[in-house]
């Protein structure tokens, strides 16, 4: 990996790669995104995230895309900001917000 993280999350991709969000890389809360590839069995940087946050969750929506939402901020308090991950174009995109922020969430369900 480029940077160690704590708090991010790690979602497969419907292609079978691995994009690993946010977290605390060590000089503070993340906006960076990197996506591991387990052909080649190597980490590329991808998009920068919209809002930097750790202790968030990532949930593959029907069509292959990629819903972030929740988690804590660069001064720790909690992010209602969502955004999506388009795999399409390689770019996170600010999506509606939550009625209130969410930190460390245990999970996130998607519903039918």
């Amino acid at each position: 990996m480029h940077a160690r993280h704590v708090g991010h999350t790690a979602t497969f991709l419907d292609y079978g790669s691995v994009l690993i969000t946010g977290g605390n890389d060590g000089s503070g809360v993340a906006d960076s995104a990197e996506i591991y590839g387990p052909a080649a069995g190597t980490f590329t940087l991808g998009a920068i995230m919209t809002v930097a946050r750790q202790g968030h969750t990532a949930t593959v929506l029907n069509d292959g895309q990629l819903l972030i939402a929740g988690g804590r901020d660069t001064e720790g308090h909690p992010v209602a900001a969502a955004e999506i991950y388009d795999d399409w174009r390689g770019a996170f995109i600010a999506t509606g917000r939550m009625l209130m922020g969410g930190l460390d969430h245990a999970c996130a369900v998607l519903l039918p």
